[in-house]
């Protein structure tokens, strides 16, 4: 269904469904030598989005299984197996992009096909920050960190053009900034 893997191409987490469901659980690969071992073993849930952290000891990804229903977002320590939710909120919510450091992630919320948002996940304390509040439809996505993160990467069409485009969002004021802001569309 889906892989990600790890920064120094040792690991690979995959994805599996049966028979076309949607049902799907995750699996790691050792790049090395191709032996695999589960990592979920659940049934009636859908698992998707993992994202490693830097030192690839940890993934982040969405599932339903708390409810069935709504997606949270889950820590899974590789090396413990140790579990962990680290973002509860209704909806659509996946990892997007996480610190070097490990200390920050950003998550992201999609209403709509039309509208997500942004929100920062301190993951020592468990505190989730919504960085993109707005009316109407925007789309927001997050691609990296500041090496100090004191601010993220981002595109969205939350502009009068509605056209997406690269900004930075400074994650003490939560301030949008464009990047190419003087940029002509035809």
């Amino acid at each position: 269904s889906f892989y990600n893997m790890t920064k120094d191409g040792q690991w690979i987490v995959a994805g599996a469904a049966w028979g076309g469901s949607e049902e799907t659980n995750l699996h790691l690969v050792e790049v090395a030598t191709g032996l695999t071992e589960p990592l979920t073993d659940v049934k009636d849930v859908q698992i998707a989005d993992p994202l490693w952290s830097d030192d690839g000891t940890k993934l982040y990804y969405r599932s339903n299984e708390t409810n069935g229903k709504d997606f949270h977002v889950f820590e899974l320590d590789v090396v413990t197996r140790a579990k962990r939710v680290v973002l509860v909120q209704e909806g659509y919510n996946a990892p997007n992009v996480i610190s070097k450091d490990g200390k920050w992630l950003v998550t992201v919320q999609f209403p709509s096909n039309v509208d997500a948002d942004l929100y920062l996940v301190n993951l020592q304390s468990g505190t989730a920050d919504h960085l993109t509040p707005h009316e109407g439809n925007a789309i927001y996505g997050a691609y990296s960190f500041a090496p100090d993160n004191s601010f993220i990467y981002v595109t969205t069409n939350a502009n009068k053009e509605g056209v997406t485009r690269r900004a930075t969002i400074d994650l003490a004021t939560k301030t949008l900034s464009f990047l190419d802001e003087g940029t002509k569309w035809d």
